[in-house]
């Protein structure tokens, strides 16, 4: 399947640009997690739980912690919620 990032879908011909809402750059997922001005707020609140580990993608995507926290991000920007719905539902939260 293919996330619903501009970048990614330039890639498969079903958008033509890869510009991103804020008009900085192109939409990629780095660009998402770690730059884009539109989410800095669920960006502060990321880093307010999980500290420097917010600004790694290994952490981010290769934990299960991170990915908790990946979610949370994406849910609170509402940006992906097209594509899965409300991704805070699919959070485990017991451990």
């Amino acid at each position: 399947g293919v996330v619903d990032i501009k970048y990614c879908r330039v890639r498969i011909r079903k958008i033509p640009s890869a510009k991103c809402e804020c008009d900085t750059t192109e939409e990629t997922v780095h660009h998402f997690l770690f730059d884009c001005p539109l989410y800095r707020r669920e960006r502060w609140k990321m880093e307010r739980r999980i500290g420097r580990d917010a600004k790694d993608l290994k952490y981010l995507l290769g934990t299960k912690e991170g990915m908790v926290e990946t979610l949370l991000f994406v849910g609170d920007t509402g940006r992906l919620h097209r594509q899965f719905g409300d991704v805070h539902l699919s959070i485990p939260m017991d451990d």
